[in-house]
């Protein structure tokens, strides 16, 4: 493994070979598939998946009506916009 500048290798191995949270590793794979997710980033807001790419505009969108649908009572009765269908 090659060093990385503030990573102790060893230790990174260590915790690699540990397994530690390889169970919500696992779990997170299964909701993933089960959701479709095919790539990052894929975001869900209220149960929806929202088409945001890599801007930070849109995000800040989807957020914003999915808040406003909230304070609505109309949250996930609706596409919001950039949305997959």
């Amino acid at each position: 493994m090659q060093a990385v500048d503030g990573v102790n290798v060893n230790e990174f191995q260590q915790c690699l070979d540990s397994r530690i949270g390889a169970g919500a590793v696992i779990e997170d794979v299964a909701l993933g598939r089960l959701m479709a997710v095919e790539g990052t980033p894929t975001v869900f807001i209220n149960g929806r998946r929202v088409v945001v790419g890599n801007s930070a505009e849109r995000l800040r969108e989807a957020l914003k009506v999915a808040a406003e649908e909230q304070n609505r009572g109309t949250a996930g009765t609706t596409k919001q916009r950039g949305g997959d269908e």
